[in-house]
């Protein structure tokens, strides 16, 4: 019973300091006393001493890894030295915080950057000095942005004889696509039962990479993978799939493909 009371407490407590970190205008308040100041500069966060030197910037870059994998972090810089700068996790208290409150939650109780007595220059520098600091990553999204590195490096582009290059338009050829009816240069080229059939990929040697079911949205790769596309996560507002898409969802899956 004791033990119950105790944790209850203790929750009750973490509630209540969580609740007493504020801004208010453009102070940073903790139990209703300034610690610090903000200021917003299209969406990046500058936080300065009490006295208006400004000591470090933060933003939260929102971005995508995949069609279905968002990978959301705070990027710290240096104000002085915007080379020294760092990409670090966040985390969300809310489901109503906006991104000031996101920052400044995560500057205090994540990183230790804001405490009672205002900015921690020490810590600050612990993490902007760490080269080979890192910000946690699961297995799965590390394993997406090396699949991403791949396809970056593969550059994929198909001619208007369906040839598939790799290294951009003037790149090496390594296979070729078929099934596309309309002509067509790129890989922006959205694909629909109306101006494809069902596409078939193929490598340098003749051989069959995949398929490409353009009315499911289905990919069959011949090493067994696949990959189904959801209806909306075509570009342009369409609920159509780019050639693009579907190039580099194949070079995802079949780490041979190219080579």
């Amino acid at each position: 019973m004791i033990k119950k009371i105790t944790f209850t407490l203790i929750l009750i407590s973490s509630i209540s300091f969580a609740q007493n970190l504020k801004v208010k205008k453009d102070l940073i308040l903790l139990d209703a006393n300034p610690i610090a100041k903000i200021t917003n500069e299209k969406g990046v966060y500058i936080f300065q001493n009490l006295d208006g030197t400004p000591i470090y910037k933060m933003n939260i870059v929102y971005s995508k890894l995949d069609e279905e994998t968002r990978d959301n972090y705070i990027l710290l810089k240096d104000v002085n030295n915007p080379e020294r700068k760092v990409e670090l996790n966040y985390e969300v208290s809310s489901a109503f915080a906006n991104d000031e409150k996101i920052v400044v939650q995560n500057s205090f109780n994540k990183y230790g950057i804001l405490n009672s007595t205002g900015i921690n220059k020490t810590k600050l520098d612990e993490l902007l000095n760490n080269t080979g600091y890192k910000r946690e990553l699961s297995p799965e999204k590390a394993a997406i942005m090396e699949a991403n590195k791949r396809v970056k490096e593969f550059n994929p582009f198909v001619n208007s004889n369906g040839e598939i290059l790799k290294g951009g338009n003037n790149g090496t050829k390594v296979g070729y696509v078929k099934g596309v009816k309309t002509p067509f240069s790129g890989i922006s080229h959205m694909i629909s039962d109306k101006n494809s059939e069902n596409l078939s990929f193929y490598n340098s040697n003749n051989e069959k990479v995949a398929n490409f079911n353009s009315t499911s949205f289905k990919i069959d790769l011949s090493n067994g993978s696949s990959y189904t596309f959801n209806k909306g996560q075509g570009g342009m507002g369409t609920n159509f799939i780019s050639l693009g898409q579907v190039l580099s969802r194949i070079i995802k899956l079949d780490e041979n493909f190219g080579k």
